[in-house]
């Protein structure tokens, strides 16, 4: 006796409650993105994702500590670009079918947390997802931040 239907649940329209219009993804381009990336990957069968946009912050000691002695580290576009066609590689090695269409690489520097809350109140964003590291216990101090100071 069968019964399940022969449909997925990505292309039944009539199970799908909600879409997601744009969702901002926060990657740090190290081994955490992997699993956040097959997470992402799991999560848009069931729940269509309009739009989607990567970012990765190379951080900036001088956004972070404007009186150090030692001079800030200055990032240049090299940098940008390279971390831009890192992540677009990431995201094609996992989501094939998504990374050419309508995603969004973008790479900027400063502080991670202002930068992502910046980002998602930009694009009105209905979802956003970091990552964690595999072998830590608890949430680092982003997320916390980010449940902290992220407008309902």
């Amino acid at each position: 006796m069968r019964t399940v239907s022969d449909k997925s649940a990505a292309t039944d329209t009539s199970l799908q409650l909600f879409t997601v219009k744009e969702a901002v993804v926060g990657v740090a381009l190290d081994r955490s993105d992997e699993p956040l990336l097959k997470y992402l990957q799991f999560l848009k069968g069931p729940i269509p994702i309009e739009g989607l946009s990567f970012l990765h912050v190379i951080p900036n000691t001088r956004a972070r500590l404007p009186l150090t002695v030692a001079p800030g580290v200055e990032v240049g576009k090299g940098e940008e670009e390279k971390a831009a066609l890192t992540l677009s590689k990431k995201v094609q090695e996992i989501m094939p079918a998504r990374a050419a269409t309508d995603v969004e690489y973008i790479v900027e520097d400063g502080a991670p947390l202002e930068k992502l809350l910046s980002m998602a109140n930009d694009k009105k964003a209905d979802l956003l997802v970091i990552g964690k590291k595999a072998d830590a216990l608890s949430h680092g101090i982003l997320a916390k931040n980010l449940i902290r100071q992220a407008k309902a």
